[in-house]
């Protein structure tokens, strides 16, 4: 008998234990670490990082060209915007997933828009390049000044991990599943960021006169599909909770319909537009929050 019982003892200690080291932390209370850790990176960035990059990039801007520098600027919009659709792309295909059915199948007119997506963001990105190569000796010499306090930057996102989340076992990333790496990934974030600054592309499209490292402020919108025949979607983000107001508006100024007008949570959002019985041509979406006002033209095809 006792030689019975005990497999199923070593079994049953086992499981609890392994439920208890699973329940050490909720799902909660691991975002809130995540959470910690990102704001803590990004405040180290703006201090010690974006600082010494901006100045290295502004010595850039002092040996580049006017035309060059209006190609930057255009791309960096250009490419921002694509960003945005790509985003809002993925969003849309998560939405109209559902569980159990495999991936979800492309229309042709949702592939022909995610082409012409990557066809722009490549276009884009190689014109970058061909600048970034006018300039390769002052890059190369700029980001070499660099070197010696990115090592030290480096040390200290290291430390302030291991602050937030205990050193790393030898293996553990192996082990810590699809959704573990993902979220380790999440938190690394900010770490490739800075890695891509140090690429001649990436330093090129550096922005000299951003307050810091992220990209636009969190409160940027997208009006997509755009052009559209029926609907379209207003995605928008929120840093924290507030009232927003869209309304749409004709090419004459004048009010077509109040989309929205209440109070939204901190985060991201998506509001649907029914365009259906408007007529062909163009209207202005117009998105208002604390932060100020926004317009997005939209066309009813």
């Amino acid at each position: 008998m006792k030689n019975t019982l005990k497999p199923l003892l070593i079994v049953a200690l086992l499981v609890c234990g392994s439920t208890l080291w699973a329940q050490e932390l909720t799902k909660e209370e691991k975002r809130a670490k995540f959470k910690a850790f990102r704001e803590e990176a990004k405040t180290y960035n703006k201090q010690n990082v974006w600082p010494v990059i901006k100045a290295q990039r502004q010595k850039l801007d002092a040996v580049m060209s006017e035309a060059d520098k209006q190609t930057i600027n255009t791309l960096r919009t250009q490419m921002k915007e694509n960003r945005e659709k790509m985003r809002a792309f993925r969003k849309e295909m998560r939405e109209q997933h559902k569980p159990g059915e495999g991936r979800p199948q492309l229309t042709e007119a949702q592939r022909a828009t995610l082409r012409e997506q990557r066809k722009a963001m490549r276009k884009a990105k190689n014109t970058a390049w061909d600048i970034a190569d006018k300039y390769e000796t002052t890059i190369e010499k700029l980001l070499e000044e660099m070197k010696p306090k990115a090592e030290q930057w480096k040390k200290d996102m290291k430390a302030l991990r291991v602050k937030h989340f205990g050193e790393r076992k030898k293996g553990e990333r192996k082990h810590m599943g699809r959704r573990g790496k993902r979220h380790h990934r999440r938190g690394m974030r900010g770490m490739r960021g800075m890695r891509r600054m140090f690429r001649p592309v990436g330093f090129v499209m550096i922005d000299p006169a951003s307050s810091d490292l992220a990209e636009g402020n969190g409160e940027s919108s997208i009006v997509y599909p755009n052009p559209s025949a029926d609907e379209t979607k207003v995605n928008f983000s929120l840093a924290k909770a507030e009232n927003v107001r869209i309304q749409l508006m004709d090419a004459n100024g004048k009010l077509v319909k109040e989309v929205l007008n209440e109070s939204k949570a901190a985060g991201s959002h998506a509001h649907t537009i029914d365009m259906s019985n408007l007529k062909n041509g163009t209207y202005y979406v117009i998105i208002k929050t604390s932060k100020g006002t926004e317009t997005k033209r939209l066309i009813k095809r």
